[in-house]
């Protein structure tokens, strides 16, 4: 069952091995039982926000945190978990399994982020490739400020649509720190962290090919596709991420001891 989903701590941060079908009764449970589940994701540059940005620990605490990318589920493995490929829920890959159950089941979806053209085609596209879906969004261009006008007027629109499942994707620690500051506010069954998933339905963005993601390369076609924007994040932070890790075990350590 899905309420039994146990989250483990690895070398400092927390994972929920949980599969694509996993969450999807996981969301169905908190929808029969008018319940909320928090979602959060994680793969290395979220590791190197984890040990960076307080939002993420602190989210993490009270989310299933879903595995992002074949270095966690590697990581886990070294950690002696039994986690398998299929524990690898990839955003491109889980996205379009909700949007067929949400049109079956009639689940309402909600998109927060993105920038107003993505916004405004990703959802276009998503009513045509599936019909009977509610969708509904909101760029992420705001004052995420708690009190601002626009942040209120967005989660009045969030709450009139009354999603089941409400996907914010303002990209990683923007993301993490609204939810954090505006998650008593909303009415969704559940809040599911994607970062900027919408480009790739939109068109924005091209899409790798999905065995790539199976052997742990995905990174080095989005690299090759926009080296501007993915360089820092793929070839630097890596290794801060060693780092930052190296430095706590050893600093566990020495507290241990002493």
């Amino acid at each position: 069952m899905a309420s039994t989903l146990a989250s483990h701590e690895i070398f400092g941060f927390r994972i929920t091995p949980i599969t694509t079908a996993e969450i999807l009764d996981l969301i169905a449970e908190n929808v029969a039982d008018t319940t909320t589940c928090v979602i959060a994701s994680q793969n290395v540059h979220g590791l190197y926000k984890y040990f960076t940005d307080d939002a993420f620990p602190k989210l993490h605490e009270r989310a299933h945190v879903r595995i992002d990318g074949m270095p966690l589920v590697w990581l886990a493995r070294l950690h002696g978990l039994p986690v398998t490929r299929r524990h690898r829920a990839a955003m491109i890959d889980c996205f379009p399994e909700l949007l067929k159950r949400s049109a079956n089941e009639g689940w309402r979806v909600f998109y927060l982020g993105g920038r107003p053209d993505v916004m405004q085609n990703g959802r276009r596209n998503l009513r045509e490739a599936y019909p009977g879906l509610q969708i509904d969004g909101h760029h992420g261009f705001f004052s995420v400020d708690p009190d601002s006008s626009e942040n209120r007027s967005v989660i009045d629109q969030i709450n009139a649509f009354r999603p089941h499942v409400l996907m914010v994707g303002m990209g990683m620690g923007r993301q993490e720190r609204w939810i954090l500051d505006n998650q008593d506010r909303l009415r969704s069954n559940c809040i599911w962290t994607c970062g900027a998933l919408l480009e790739y339905f939109a068109g924005a963005a091209p899409i790798a090919p999905r065995w790539l993601g199976q052997i742990g390369l995905e990174w080095a076609y989005r690299l090759c596709s926009n080296p501007r924007r993915f360089t820092w994040r793929y070839l630097v932070e890596p290794w801060l991420v060693v780092g930052l890790i190296a430095t706590r075990r050893t600093r566990r350590r020495f507290a241990l001891r002493s």
